[in-house]
């Protein structure tokens, strides 16, 4: 079975920056109005945007891949690399959808929040998850800026803390993603030119810094933290197409898994 087309991460990349764009324009708006921002709005709002960045500069890298479709030679990303941002960004689409979903349940009164929740239990009984359609992907801002409005933040704060821990851990792994594929232009731009050195080995350094971030380590570099996981060619390498890479791998070392979900 084949995979997501370049076109078609392009499409999800695109959409969930919109829909995450609304959101964090809510979120921002409300902000510079308020007399009292909120404890944890700003922090959300820093969040939002880093993603949407991030999500927005994959989908250019993307265009890019589109558009040289017909020249092997220039495709950045290998087919699993495509499988793996179309992972990324589906599940930063479910993650925004989650915090829209938060914000109408703080302006729940207990009754309807307890039908509400005995509704999804039917579902997770049934197994019937609710998948994220990405075509329909597109928020009612009049209302959700209603919602926020009203909502208790208390009851918004707790359960958008979470979620926005999830948002950032994703963020990170498209941002690694970004800066693998820089750095794959940069190296094959080298091959044809002069070679800017302190270009590739500065890039090459914010690679190794946001792998740190995500738990994964550079050969000999001691593990600092609680993850252990170490960072070869290969975990990045399998992002990018046979034209810029030597690696001929078939895993995911990337570390990244979905919540609740398997590696793919």
């Amino acid at each position: 079975m084949e995979g997501p087309t370049a076109d078609d991460v392009v499409a999800i990349t695109s959409k969930a920056a919109g829909y995450g764009g609304a959101i964090a324009s809510v979120f921002t708006n409300y902000s510079i109005s308020a007399k009292k921002i909120p404890q944890g709005l700003e922090g959300a709002i820093n969040i939002l945007n880093a993603t949407i960045a991030t999500l927005q500069q994959v989908s250019s890298h993307l265009k890019t891949e589109t558009s040289s479709a017909a020249d092997e030679q220039k495709q950045l990303l290998s087919r699993q690399g495509l499988e793996y941002v179309h992972l990324l960004a589906t599940e930063c689409a479910a993650t925004f959808v989650k915090i829209s979903s938060i914000v109408s349940e703080a302006c729940l009164d207990r009754k309807e929040l307890k039908a509400k929740r005995k509704l999804e239990r039917k579902s997770r009984a049934k197994k019937d998850d609710l998948k994220v359609d990405i075509d329909a992907l597109k928020l009612d801002t009049a209302a959700f800026t209603e919602a926020f409005e009203n909502a208790k933040w208390i009851c918004v704060a707790i359960p958008l803390e979470a979620v926005m821990e999830r948002l950032h851990e994703i963020q990170l792994h498209l941002l690694l993603v970004h800066q693998v594929i820089s750095l794959g232009e940069l190296s094959w731009i080298g091959s044809s030119n002069q070679v800017d050195i302190k270009s590739v080995v500065a890039y090459h350094e914010r690679v190794l810094r946001t792998a740190g971030l995500i738990g994964i380590k550079a050969p000999g570099q001691m593990t600092t933290g609680s993850r252990s996981n170490r960072y070869s060619s290969s975990d990045s390498d399998w992002l990018l197409s046979s034209s810029d890479s030597d690696s001929d791998t078939d895993s995911d070392d990337s570390g990244y898994k979905p919540k609740n979900s398997k590696k793919p």
